[in-house]
């Protein structure tokens, strides 16, 4: 079961009565109908129940307490946007995890934690896949400044032509680009860009202190800041752990840690979210 909840800032199916509703207006509410219908229908939903033998308990299940207090508070008209959100997160595998629970660190625990001044520090080691993709990353940047060297001699280029030939020569890359620049050009700075993504997010330490959140990804040697507040949430996403805002939900939050295993981000997060409680009565 899915809840999806797309905010568009206003009314979509209460059209003004001060006017002639406009035939657009009409064409925009059947195209969101006909969307949920689209979604049946590429999923096959309407049918899969009766291919896949399944018996007639299916149709017979009692709703859950929970969907029967939602169903219930929808049809009263009072729930709100971020009460819809709440019952959303709460249904969500890993955002539901109690914020006073306390997990043990695990046996072969991946992360270090650790205090700090003021706080905690998280630290994630860095492994051999980012020093993998980073070397990867630096290799193709390094081909690529080559091949756009050479590139005056594939292309005329006129007097920007000149200016490219002021990049220092690498000869061993020059040796290896020299006849082909274009097609080395284009890959090398594709694959520099893929692995740059993978190497320059990557959060390697994490700081909670009473007053912000400060985050370090990738190589650069100073921690993107998040305030405290908003950012007072810590969740856990299966294996990821992120940030929230306090007083708001998205659909995409700030990353806190890499990709961990399931025990290292419950560890991660219980320790994150005490760390968050205990700040705040220092504020």
């Amino acid at each position: 079961r899915a809840y999806i909840g797309v905010h568009y800032g206003r009314a979509l199916f209460e059209p003004g009565i001060a006017a002639t509703t406009s035939i657009d207006s009409i064409r925009e509410m059947a195209a969101h109908f006909a969307l949920a219908e689209g979604v049946v229908t590429e999923l096959d939903l309407n049918t899969r129940i009766w291919t896949k033998g399944v018996d007639a308990s299916l149709l017979e299940r009692v709703a859950e307490k929970d969907d029967a207090l939602l169903e219930e508070e929808m049809a009263s008209g009072t729930m709100t946007a971020r009460d819809l959100w709440k019952v959303a997160e709460a249904k969500v595998d890993g955002l539901h995890d109690q914020d006073d629970a306390i997990v043990a660190q695990p046996a072969d625990a991946f992360p270090r934690i650790e205090s700090s001044p003021g706080g905690v520090m998280v630290r994630y080691p860095i492994g051999v896949a980012f020093i993998a993709a980073f070397l990867l990353s630096l290799g193709c940047g390094v081909i690529g400044l080559a091949a756009l060297r050479e590139l005056p001699s594939a292309l005329d280029l006129g007097s920007a032509g000149a200016w490219l030939q002021r990049i220092p020569r690498l000869p061993r890359a020059t040796a290896l680009v020299t006849g082909a620049p274009i097609p080395w050009l284009i890959g090398c700075w594709i694959l520099s860009g893929i692995t740059m993504l993978g190497w320059s997010g990557r959060v390697r330490r994490v700081e909670v202190t009473a007053d912000a959140v400060r985050v370090w990804r990738g190589i650069r040697p100073f921690p993107r800041v998040y305030p405290r507040p908003p950012y007072d949430r810590i969740l856990r996403i299966e294996k990821s752990v992120h940030l929230a805002k306090d007083d708001g939900f998205k659909l995409i939050n700030p990353t806190a840690s890499p990709m961990l295993t399931v025990d290292d981000a419950r560890w991660v997060t219980s320790e994150l979210r005490r760390a968050m409680k205990a700040s705040q009565t220092t504020r």
